[in-house]
């Protein structure tokens, strides 16, 4: 069911505020039905009480011979009146609101020794007014006129009402009055009221405060998620390490602190960054002079063996400086991301390093575009590469993609790497000499360079070693993509 739930805030506040109103309206429109339902249905009982009253007066002062013409006379469908000899079977009041009727009923008839009975059924009473503290308390109160043991008769008697009065309440009250000068007269009304719909007003109500609730909360709600959508996008590409501006500050206060401290945030950020790499330049860039001056007196050295192991540790020193100045010019570099074709990319460096003697396969979807700095990242792809193929004599490179993801794998066929050295192969200057030795070349730059371009596309970089043997490279770069 997850699938349901809004991903967007936006949604996810329209979807709340439209469940919360649904659920109050129906709960509002039922209560107000319910009480409705209950004050008609008791002012009309009431009224029936004043009715019966009125026509016990009335067959009271009608001569005996005249009075079943006068009590069908009497009956409508509003109410049925009937004359009975014997006793019609209706119990004798007992609930509060049954010897409430029958007060009033007593009053209204001011006829001494009146037999009164009063019955109640209502068969779509809610459950809310049901239980021993209503009248009317359970099947033996509702159905006192359905208790004979012909259930038939039951049947045929409500199958009759309701094809009389389709879709209209039984009021739910049967009354019987005996007085000494006349038999048994028993009223019994006939339609109350409809059964109550939803009123198409209240739906139409609704339906109106919730178009005027779902336009407030998308014009409130695009006042956050605006400035957090151009935040999430700037973030993203201060991930990839672009050059990015400020982002607007707008929105609600808490929105505008947020974008305020992530603007400082990435300027510190890149302050420190740009500080630190011109501090290595500048080391680096300082180191050439002193090593040239001890190059030219390393000339005059008469020892021979000497003189060449002094030259080969300069020659060292002053490949670790362009090493390590190239490291700060990447570093600074401004390139800006643009759609590229990485299969093509990756199909370009294999052919290099296949043009050089080297074997190199690649096994990549026949298209691959997402944004990237392509003359980084293929800068990143060629010293895993040539890290491959100088220490583990082949390369064999893998790219897969997600939905949001590309997956690049490269595998060699060296001795591997010592498990407490995977994670120090990325750092700079790092080397692992019992399986590269200075004499296959490079100073451990390599590696830290390519895991800087990586982390700087907002990727991850990390080294395995393979289950046959060999040390297997996982890069993995986020295509922007949802």
């Amino acid at each position: 069911m997850r699938w349901l739930v809004p991903k967007s805030l936006a949604g996810q506040m329209v979807a709340l505020l439209m469940l919360a109103l649904v659920a109050g309206h129906v709960a509002a429109i039922a209560i107000f039905a319910d009480e409705r339902r209950e004050a008609v249905r008791q002012a009309t009982r009431d009224q029936v009480v004043s009715k019966t009253a009125a026509v016990v007066r009335t067959l009271a002062a009608t001569p005996d011979p005249l009075r079943p013409i006068i009590a069908r006379s009497l009956s409508t469908d509003i109410l049925t009146v009937t004359l009975h000899e014997a006793d019609p079977g209706l119990p004798v009041p007992v609930s509060r609101h049954e010897r409430r009727l029958a007060r009033r009923l007593a009053d209204a008839l001011d006829i001494e020794d009146a037999d009164i009975r009063i019955a109640f059924r209502d068969p779509w009473r809610p459950f809310w007014r049901r239980g021993p503290w209503h009248e009317g308390r359970g099947r033996h109160r509702h159905d006192r006129w359905f208790d004979d043991e012909d259930d038939d008769d039951d049947d045929d008697e409500r199958e009759e009402y309701g094809d009389r009065y389709p879709g209209m309440y039984r009021l739910g009250l049967r009354i019987a009055v005996k007085t000494p000068d006349t038999p048994w007269i028993e009223t019994v009304p006939g339609v109350a009221f409809p059964r109550p719909p939803w009123a198409a007003q209240s739906l139409i109500a609704v339906a109106l405060t919730a178009v005027a609730i779902i336009i407030a909360v998308i014009f409130s709600v695009r006042r956050v998620t605006r400035p957090l959508g151009a935040l999430a996008r700037t973030a993203d590409a201060v991930g990839r390490g672009e050059t990015v501006d400020d982002v607007a500050e707008a929105g609600p206060k808490d929105v505008r602190d947020t974008i305020r401290a992530f603007n400082l945030m990435r300027a510190r950020q890149q302050k420190f960054i740009e500080d630190r790499t011109n501090l290595l330049a500048a080391v680096s860039h300082d180191l050439r002079t002193p090593i040239t001056a001890l190059r030219i007196r390393a000339e005059f050295i008469e020892d021979e063996e000497l003189r060449g192991k002094v030259l080969e540790t300069l020659e060292e020193m002053q490949t670790i400086t362009e090493a390590t100045l190239l490291f700060a010019r990447e570093e600074a570099q401004k390139e800006e991301s643009r759609p590229t074709d990485v299969t093509a990319l990756m199909e370009s460096l294999a052919g290099d390093f296949e043009d050089m003697g080297h074997d190199v396969t690649l096994n990549a979807p026949d298209r691959l575009v997402f944004d990237c700095r392509p003359i980084a990242l293929k800068r990143a792809m060629r010293n895993l590469m040539e890290n491959a193929v100088n220490y583990g004599e082949r390369a064999r490179v893998d790219m897969t993609a997600t939905t949001d993801a590309v997956r690049i794998t490269i595998d060699d066929d060296g001795p591997g790497i010592p498990e407490d050295h995977l994670e120090r192969i990325f750092e700079p200057f790092v080397r692992v000499e019992t399986s590269r030795s200075r004499e296959t070349g490079g100073i451990g730059m390599g590696l830290a360079i390519a895991r800087s371009i990586v982390h700087g596309h907002g990727g991850d970089i990390e080294a395995v070693n393979g289950e046959e043997g060999g040390l297997r490279v996982i890069v993995t770069l986020p295509t922007g993509s949802e």
